[in-house]
């Protein structure tokens, strides 16, 4: 099984390699001080007369984190440095505290070999939009791995680790290939190049696969495998989250939280007991982990938490506010607790939410009836996310 590497003392091993590979291993190399868009200063830039790419890093640092290195920097561009200041094509950094980037280490567990990967489209400027992203996964298919137990697709761009010194050529192509790709899609977008098959957002690699014959991939039906659908929604959560990054606002979700709380909602519900602690779970995944605590909270009368879904998501009849008194509902009826927001929750009897969930004020009873709630409710999460983006 392919796996991140999240320690930082491996992180910080790896980016020295990778460094080693892509800057001393260049037989045909000039080296230049340019200036890089939305960076300060002059960087030291590698340039490659060989393969015709340049490659810079840097450390970013969170002056909120008592100005602790937070990121380690890896750009690449194709115009060969000189006076002009460079535009960055694509960035491969690794993050050294938790926050995802669009670079990602990965090591096999099986043969211990590493990996330099990307997480892909959401975290690369002018293709994390929704309808350029199946263009970019259509072109990247065959490069691709799920990573980790949440069986995250990534693209996986070269090995590092082991590499032989007479080997570095090949990796150093590869990045060349990853970035030329790239600049190409980039100039898709601009030009207005794409296809209407394009636009069909790609799945998870096995979903893509079983599907072949289907086109009509723009809303994934829950089926009896609950853990496509929040695959795709964590997908969602990911580029909701990267939207609000590119407007430089604090994301909505909190993606350690989300993913934790994810891998509980994947087993089918065939029971009472199993249908009440997924509702639970998509409760706090909806309403948890979209707030953090109020640093300025001292009373009872206070607010305790800050709420960073926008209002207008939730002040009018949306798709998003619905799911939030539907599972708010759910969590008032098993746990008899009241939903806690910054606006209020309509309240919303139980049989009604039976009723439209499974077309019937009945309780439950069935292993089938269960697994359809569980299936319209996905839906619904789905829908509202669909709508945050």
């Amino acid at each position: 099984m392919y796996k991140e590497i999240e320690a930082k003392d491996k992180i910080v091993k790896y980016q020295k390699i990778f460094l080693e590979i892509l800057q001393n291993g260049i037989c045909d190399k000039d080296i230049f001080s340019n200036k890089i868009k939305a960076h300060k200063g002059y960087k030291k830039v590698y340039w490659s007369s060989h393969f015709n790419f340049w490659s810079a890093s840097d450390e970013r640092s969170n002056k909120k984190k008592n100005g602790k290195i937070d990121i380690l920097q890896n750009m690449f561009g194709l115009e060969k440095p000189g006076d002009k200041e460079l535009t960055i094509t694509v960035d491969i950094n690794f993050p050294l505290h938790g926050e995802k980037t669009g670079g990602i280490l990965i090591e096999d567990d099986k043969t211990g070999q590493i990996f330099v990967g990307h997480r892909g489209a959401n975290y690369i400027r002018k293709i994390n939009s929704k309808k350029n992203r199946g263009m970019f996964w259509n072109a990247f298919k065959d490069k691709c791995k799920e990573v980790g137990r949440d069986r995250e697709k990534v693209i996986i761009i070269g090995e590092i680790e082991p590499l032989e010194k007479s080997k570095y050529k090949n990796f150093q192509n590869k990045i060349k290939d990853f970035v030329e790709l790239i600049s190409k899609i980039k100039k898709d977008v601009d030009d207005g190049n794409i296809k209407d098959n394009d636009q069909i957002p790609t799945k998870a690699l096995n979903s893509t696969k079983k599907k072949k014959t289907s086109q009509k991939q723009t809303s994934l039906t829950p089926s009896q495998k609950p853990d496509d659908i929040i695959r795709q929604s964590i997908d969602k959560i990911i580029e909701i989250n990267q939207n609000c990054r590119n407007y430089k606002k604090k994301p909505i979700f909190k993606e350690s939280e989300i993913y934790k709380l994810s891998r509980k909602l994947e087993k089918l519900c065939i029971s009472e007991e199993s249908f009440i602690s997924f509702s639970l779970t998509l409760y706090k995944l909806m309403y948890e982990t979209t707030r953090i605590e109020n640093p300025n909270f001292k009373n009872k009368n206070g607010r305790k938490y800050i709420f960073l879904l926008p209002d207008n998501f939730l002040k009018i009849d949306t798709k998003t506010k619905h799911f939030m008194d539907i599972v708010g509902a759910l969590r008032h009826h098993y746990a008899h607790l009241e939903p806690e927001y910054k606006v209020p929750i309509k309240k919303i009897s139980y049989s009604d939410v039976l009723q439209e969930l499974k077309n019937s004020r009945n309780e439950p009873k069935t292993r089938e009836e269960f697994t359809i709630l569980q299936n319209e409710l996905l839906k619904l999460f789905d829908n509202s996310l669909e709508y945050l983006l």
